[in-house]
């Protein structure tokens, strides 16, 4: 996804919103500690400008700054609003 809103709902649901679209991701075993707010999910995007199934984001600790864990995006499932 490209340019788009990130919601976090647990450690193993993450939504974006691209315009009228809204991608479920579901990270490969979860992405632990995401859920509970300490933790920003930090990707890097290189050669493209759009999230892609199987690259890593990394888990930052929003206080410190210090790396605490990876996750690996699984497939972004897109769904529309009906009507």
């Amino acid at each position: 996804t490209r340019g788009s809103d990130m919601t976090v709902i647990d450690d193993y649901t993450i939504l974006f919103k691209e315009g009228g679209t809204i991608y479920v991701q579901k990270p490969y075993g979860g992405c632990y500690g995401l859920g509970n707010g300490n933790y920003s999910l930090v990707t890097r995007i290189a050669g493209s400008n759009r999230l892609c199934s199987g690259q890593i984001g990394s888990l930052v600790d929003r206080v410190s700054g210090y790396s605490y864990g990876s996750c690996v995006f699984g497939e972004f499932v897109p769904y529309r609003k009906a009507g």
